[in-house]
């Protein structure tokens, strides 16, 4: 039997990460996010968000949710992993849309720093 290297698709080539403090509304989370090269496709691979106060997060291509919204614990760091061609009609690039996240706090929640990091790769 013949041994193959089996690579995961999609990989996690490009990564970016930021921070914010969150407020009543939705923010950017700072530089989490990735303009994606036009005629090129984005595959998120996964998304890591870690606050002390509770949290909502979203995923957002251009200025469409393409995500629900994360309802992210205090203190408990939250991963989300994404399967290949997850959403992949609805985020092919244009050279000027963006792929990010975005959050606030939920109502009665308190501000605190954010930080969320986001991975995948473009095909």
């Amino acid at each position: 039997m013949r041994r193959s290297d089996v690579i995961p698709r999609p990989k996690g080539t490009i990564t970016v990460k930021g921070s914010v403090a969150t407020g009543a509304s939705y923010a950017d989370v700072g530089d989490c996010k990735r303009t994606v090269t036009n005629g090129k496709t984005f595959q998120p691979t996964k998304i890591t968000v870690s606050c002390s106060e509770d949290a909502v997060v979203k995923i957002v291509f251009g200025t469409t949710d393409i995500s629900i919204e994360y309802t992210v614990m205090g203190k408990l760091p939250f991963t989300d992993w994404f399967p290949l061609e997850w959403n992949r009609d609805n985020l092919k690039g244009d050279g000027s849309k963006q792929i990010k996240i975005q959050a606030k706090y939920p109502s009665g929640g308190a501000t605190a720093t954010l930080y969320a990091e986001l991975s995948g790769e473009e095909v």
